[in-house]
C-alpha cells in the first residue's frame, strides 16, 4: 500500500481513545489534523492512511504524559478490537498456523508493521518492523505490535505459548518495568531486530480456542475484505513495499522482477498497465522517506542522502527540489 492510501481499519485507535480517556484526555485532541473525525473513527466502514494513522498516533503521544501507551493498548485488545483478523487467528489449530494466518490477512486489521517468520537453531521468531520510516512513534508501533500478540496469547491460549525473549532494536526507554510486566519474559533492548523468540516445539501445540467451521468462516471473510479494498495497483504498491523494506542501495529493476519471479520486461509492462513507472515509484519512496527522515530525525543532510540513494548531497538537493518544489531544510522541523 502507499504511504497516503485510505486501506487500514480503524480498530485499534477505538482502544488508543479508551487509555486517552482513562487519562483524563479529550478524545478530540487524537484526530487533530488528522483528517479523520471521531465520528468517522467510530464507524466500523472507516478506512485510514498510514499517514493519518502515525498523525493520530503522534496526537496521542504528545497529549499523554504517561509512559508505554502501546503497551497500554496491546494489553487492552480483545478480539474485537482485532476486527475479522482476531476472529481468524483465534480460531486457528496451533501458534504456527494462527501466525501464517495472521502474517497473510494482516490487512483486515489495524496493521501498521510488517512481520516475518524466521526459523533458526530450534527456535522461531516474529519480527516487526514499521511498514514506512518513522520517529519517536516506532517503540509505539512495536509495543502494540509485538505487545498486542503476546496479550492474545495470554487471552486465548496459555501461559505455555509466551515467547521466552523479546528482543527489541531501539535503546531501553524509562519504563523497562512495564516491559518486563507485559512480556513476563527477559526483555533486550539495542538489538538488531524487534522480534518475539520462541522455543521451536510451541509452534505445533494446539489452540485451546480452534474451531474449523469459524476458522473457515473467518478467513473467509477476511479474503473478502482484502480483495474489496485492492485498489487495482497491485503490482506498484508490491514494488513499492520492496523499496521501502529495501536499504542503500535500491535494489535494480531486475532484481525486483526476480523476487516477483517474473522477467524485467514482464514486470516494466505491468507497471505501464498500472500507469506508473519503476523509476516513478523509486522516486516516490525517496521523497517520501527524505520527507520522513527531514521532519521526524535529526540526522544530518548527508546522512539522509546516503539512506535515500545519493552519494552526493547536491544530487540530492536537486531530486528533491524537482520531487517536491521546495528545498530539504524546509522539511525540517
Amino acid at each position: 500500500m502507499a504511504i497516503d492510501t485510505r486501506c487500514i481499519p480503524t480498530y485499534m485507535f477505538h482502544v488508543v481513545q479508551k487509555v486517552l480517556q482513562e487519562f483524563g484526555i479529550a478524545p478530540q485532541v487524537m484526530v487533530e489534523n488528522s483528517g479523520i473525525s471521531l465520528e468517522e473513527l467510530s464507524q466500523k466502514d472507516t478506512l485510514m492512511s498510514f499517514q493519518q494513522a502515525m498523525v493520530l498516533i503522534d496526537n496521542a503521544l504528545q497529549a499523554s504524559s504517561e509512559p508505554g501507551i502501546g503497551l497500554r493498548v496491546a494489553g487492552q485488545m480483545t478480539i474485537n478490537d482485532w476486527g475479522l483478523f482476531g476472529y481468524a487467528v483465534a480460531s486457528c489449530q496451533s501458534m504456527e498456523e494462527s501466525l501464517r494466518v495472521g502474517m497473510r490477512y494482516s490487512a483486515a486489521a489495524t496493521r501498521l508493521t510488517k512481520n516475518d517468520l524466521v526459523f533458526s537453531d530450534g527456535s522461531f521468531s516474529l519480527q516487526s518492523e514499521s511498514l514506512y520510516p518513522v520517529g519517536e512513534q516506532l517503540p509505539f508501533l512495536i509495543e502494540e505490535d509485538l505487545g498486542g500478540i503476546v496479550q492474545f496469547v495470554k487471552t486465548y491460549a496459555d501461559e505455555t505459548l509466551l515467547p521466552r525473549e523479546v528482543q527489541l532494536a531501539y535503546d531501553a526507554p524509562s519504563y523497562i518495568d512495564l516491559y518486563e510486566k507485559h512480556f513476563q519474559c527477559p526483555v533486550i533492548f539495542g538489538c538488531e531486530h524487534n522480534q518475539l523468540i520462541w522455543d521451536e516445539a510451541v509452534m505445533k501445540r494446539p489452540f485451546p480456542a480452534h474451531n474449523p467451521v469459524a476458522a473457515q468462516y473467518a478467513l473467509k471473510l477476511c479474503e473478502e475484505f482484502i480483495q474489496e479494498n485492492k485498489d487495482g495497483h497491485e503490482i506498484v504498491d508490491t514494488v513499492r513495499n520492496i523499496l521501502v523494506q529495501a536499504t542503500n542501495p535500491f535494489p535494480a529493476i531486475e532484481e525486483v522482477a526476480k523476487q516477483l519471479n517474473m522477467s524485467e520486461s514482464t514486470l516494466r509492462r505491468a507497471l505501464k498497465k498500472e500507469g506508473s513507472s519503476y523509476r516513478e515509484i523509486l522516486d516516490s519512496v525517496k521523497e517520501k522517506m527524505a520527507k520522513e527522515y527531514l521532519s521526524t530525525t535529526n540526522l544530518r543532510l548527508e546522512d539522509i542522502a546516503y539512506l535515500v540513494g545519493f552519494s552526493d548531497v547536491s544530487n540530492f538537493r536537486r531530486a528533491f527540489k524537482k520531487w517536491t518544489g521546495k528545498p530539504p531544510l524546509f522539511y525540517r522541523k
